[in-house]
């Protein structure tokens, strides 16, 4: 029996309303990473998310379920009009974030003591902040 993903997904919550999805068409769904993720959301990007896997028999059936489920975003990228955005993402990429992260990393104390809360395009990967999207 082969697995295949399915779906891949920012947070426990999302993953486990897909699979339950799944399992209420009576396909056996099984999530990977979804610990890892839930216990340290910093590794999200590094693993890849949170991977939906099923059966390769049951792969079309399982997409065609998802591409169903209703997923209406309202925000919008200002860069390249993408509705797929990590919404309150934390980043870093501040000046006083890298301080942050650097001083973390001195007194190996985690996390950084100071980021910024902003959203990130998945398509495009900008970081842009909330009053910023359309």
């Amino acid at each position: 029996m082969q697995l295949v993903t399915v779906g891949t997904y920012d947070n426990l919550i999302e993953a486990e309303l897909a699979k339950l999805q799944l399992e209420s068409a009576c396909i056996d769904a099984v999530l990977k990473d979804a610990e890892m993720v839930h216990l340290m959301p910093i590794y999200n990007l590094t693993i890849g998310g949170i991977k939906l896997l099923v059966r390769q028999v049951d792969e079309q059936k399982a997409t065609t379920i998802l591409e169903n489920l209703e997923t209406t975003s309202e925000i919008t990228c200002p860069y390249c009009d993408s509705t797929q955005i990590y919404i309150n993402y934390k980043s870093t990429k501040s000046k006083k974030g890298r301080l942050a992260v650097f001083l973390s990393f001195l007194t190996s104390t985690y996390p950084p003591l100071h980021y910024d809360v902003v959203h990130k395009c998945k398509d495009c990967g900008e970081l842009f902040k909330p009053d910023e999207a359309r």
